[in-house]
């Protein structure tokens, strides 16, 4: 049974693949706090002094696995960016199809909904004010067109803490 380094050694490319593999899992741990030119920078920078510093080939390999760990964070902050959607700052007018049964919640139902015709279809939860004069929100059930004025907030994703 040979040692860590054996392995290693008889893989070499190994190597490489756990750096972008920790780059990936800290980009998706820290990468909410970090601007995104920052690891495309890093890796830049290291992998640029790492061809001028020729004599030392142990400085060489680090600096290379280190910036192959820092485009490893950056493709990953970059494709979470990528799926974050932007919402409007002003009150918007938009057409939703009801995906959930509405839910009493004090003075509001709440409700999932799926948003038409402003590109790509997406699912918002939603909250809406109930009528007390005519009690229309009683008849609102699973299927059901709307067509809604109102402003968009996205709610922090509880996965990868941001």
């Amino acid at each position: 049974m040979g040692t860590h380094a054996d392995i290693f050694r008889k893989t070499p490319l190994l190597r490489v693949a756990v750096m972008v593999i920790l780059g990936i899992l800290s980009g998706s741990a820290f990468g909410a706090h970090v601007p995104l030119w920052c690891p495309w920078v890093l890796a830049l920078v290291l992998v640029l002094s790492a061809a001028f510093i020729r004599k030392k080939p142990l400085v060489v390999s680090c600096m290379v696995l280190l910036s192959v760990l820092s485009l490893g964070f950056f493709i990953e902050v970059l494709s979470e960016r990528r799926l974050e959607r932007q919402f409007p700052e002003t009150a918007v007018e938009y057409e939703a199809v009801l995906m959930s049964s509405p839910v009493e919640a004090g003075r509001i139902v709440r409700c999932e909904l799926l948003v038409v015709g402003r590109g790509a279809p997406f699912r918002l939860r939603a909250s809406i004010l109930r009528d007390t004069l005519t009690h229309r929100y009683r008849h609102l059930k699973v299927g059901d067109g709307i067509r809604a004025y109102s402003v968009m907030q996205s709610v922090p994703s509880k996965i990868g803490g941001g």
